[in-house]
C-alpha cells in the first residue's frame, strides 16, 4: 500500500491539482466541490468509494484520479439529475448515456419554458387596467388568415410548438409561432373603443382549415371570456353570444400553457445597434441553393449571400461583418416577409437576428444565426 500523507488546502482554492497519492477526506471534499458528508453519503449508496479508510480510526482517503468522477457527480447532482441517471452516465455506455442526458434537456428546456410562461401571463396579467371597451374586435378575416398561414411556415411538428397562438392584449392581436430556432410575430392592431384579453391556440393539423374559414369572412368578431377567445363571423349578431347561431372557428383550441412569451423577445431584440436594408427578392434568388448553410457578408454597399450581390443600404453595421444561417430557416423566414425591402437588424454574429418588412410594419421574425465554430442553428432563447 502506499504511504500515506495528509494534504491540506486552502479555503480561498477552488481547484487544486494533487500530485500525492491519497488525500483527506477534507483536502478532497475541497478540491472536488463536495462536503465530506456528501462524500460519505456517495460511499453508502456505491457511487463513490474512498480508495482508503484506515482501519484504526475510520478516517477516509481518496486518490487524485477519482477527481472527475467526483467533479462529474458535483456538476450533475447540482442540476438534479436523478441518481439512477447519474450512475448510468458514470459506468454505462458513453454513447448512451450522452443521448439520456440529450432527452432530459430536452425535457428541462420544455418545462422551463412552460414555466416562464405561466409566471410572466400572471404578472401581465397582474399589470394590467381591466379593459373599458364595449365593443367586440372586429378584424379583417383575410389579413388574419394571411398571418396564420405565415406563422405556420414556423411552427414545428413536436409540442409545444405545433400550434399558432392569437393573443388578444388589449389594444392588438399578436399572431405567433416558434419552432426554438425562430419566432414569429404579427401584430394588428385593434380598432379604438375595443379590445379585452385572451388568448388561443390554432393547432398546426388544422391552420389551413382556419386560414380557409378566415379567407370566407369579410371581418371576424373576436371575442374575450374567461381569458380565452372565440371567433365568429361578423355576418351575426353577437350580442346575446348564443353559440348556435353563429358561424364559428371551425377548429377546436390547442392547449397553450407552454407557448413561450413572445413579449419578453420583442422587447429584447427590438434594439439592436446594427440595421441592413436589402432589397428582398434579391436575398431569395440568392437563397434558391442547396447548401445546408449560407453566409450574409456585409460591405459597404449592401450584402453579399452565397456569393451573390444583393443591394441594400448600411445602417450601422460594420462593413467586413457576416453572419451565417442554416439557409432553410432563412429561407422561410423571408418568404414569410411580405414587400420589396428586408430590414435585417442585429447586435452581433452570435446573437439573435430580427428580421423586418417595411411593407407590414407589425410583422417580426426573430432567428438564430449558426453558430461558426459548428454551424449549427441554437433556440432563440438561448441568449435572453
Amino acid at each position: 500500500m502506499n504511504q500515506i500523507r495528509v494534504i491540506e488546502t486552502t479555503k480561498t482554492t477552488k481547484t487544486t491539482e494533487y500530485t500525492d497519492p491519497l488525500m483527506t477526506i477534507g483536502a478532497y471534499a475541497e478540491a472536488v466541490g463536495l462536503s465530506p458528508s456528501a462524500l460519505r453519503y456517495y460511499d453508502q449508496i456505491g457511487l463513490l468509494h474512498p480508495d482508503h479508510v484506515d482501519a484504526h480510526n475510520g478516517y477516509r482517503y481518496y486518490a487524485t484520479p477519482t477527481v472527475r468522477r467526483a467533479r462529474r457527480i458535483r456538476d450533475l447532482r447540482e442540476v438534479d439529475v436523478p441518481l439512477d441517471v447519474l450512475r448510468r452516465v458514470l459506468d454505462g455506455d458513453p454513447e448512451l448515456a450522452a443521448a439520456e442526458l440529450d432527452e432530459l434537456a430536452t425535457d428541462r428546456e420544455r418545462a422551463g419554458l412552460q414555466a416562464a410562461a405561466a409566471l410572466r401571463r400572471t404578472a401581465r396579467a397582474l399589470r394590467e387596467v381591466p379593459s373599458t371597451a364595449t365593443e367586440p374586435v372586429r378584424l379583417n378575416g383575410p389579413v388574419l388568415a394571411d398571418a396564420l398561414r405565415a406563422a405556420g411556415s414556423m411552427a414545428a411538428p413536436d409540442e409545444p410548438f405545433d400550434r399558432v397562438l392569437v393573443d388578444l392584449d388589449g389594444d392588438h392581436v399578436d399572431v405567433v409561432a416558434t419552432d426554438r430556432f425562430r419566432m414569429f410575430t404579427h401584430r394588428i392592431p385593434v380598432p379604438p373603443g375595443h379590445g379585452g384579453h385572451g388568448r388561443l391556440g390554432i393547432p398546426l393539423s388544422r391552420l389551413a382549415d382556419a386560414s380557409d374559414w378566415l379567407d370566407g369572412v369579410d371581418h371576424v368578431v373576436i371575442i374575450a371570456e374567461d381569458g380565452e377567445l372565440r371567433l365568429t363571423d361578423d355576418d351575426h349578431d353577437t350580442d346575446d353570444h348564443d353559440d348556435t347561431d353563429h358561424d364559428h372557428l371551425p377548429v377546436d383550441p390547442a392547449d397553450i400553457s407552454g407557448f413561450p412569451d413572445h413579449t419578453q423577445f420583442l422587447s429584447a431584440y427590438a434594439s439592436r445597434d446594427h440595421r441592413l436594408l436589402l432589397t428582398r427578392g434579391a436575398v431569395l434568388t440568392a437563397l434558391a441553393t442547396d447548401d445546408e448553410f449560407i453566409g450574409l457578408a456585409i460591405d459597404a454597399g449592401g450584402a453579399t449571400l452565397a456569393g451573390a450581390r444583393v443591394p441594400g443600404r448600411v445602417l450601422g453595421a460594420e462593413p467586413g461583418t457576416e453572419l451565417r444561417f442554416t439557409t432553410a430557416l432563412l429561407r422561410e423566414a423571408v418568404t414569410a416577409m411580405p414587400g420589396d425591402q428586408l430590414l435585417v437588424l442585429f447586435g452581433d454574429t452570435v446573437r439573435p437576428v430580427l428580421l423586418q418588412a417595411p411593407a407590414a410594419p407589425g410583422r417580426n421574425v426573430v432567428i438564430m444565426p449558426a453558430r461558426p465554430e459548428t454551424a449549427d442553428s441554437v433556440p432563440v432563447d438561448a441568449h435572453r
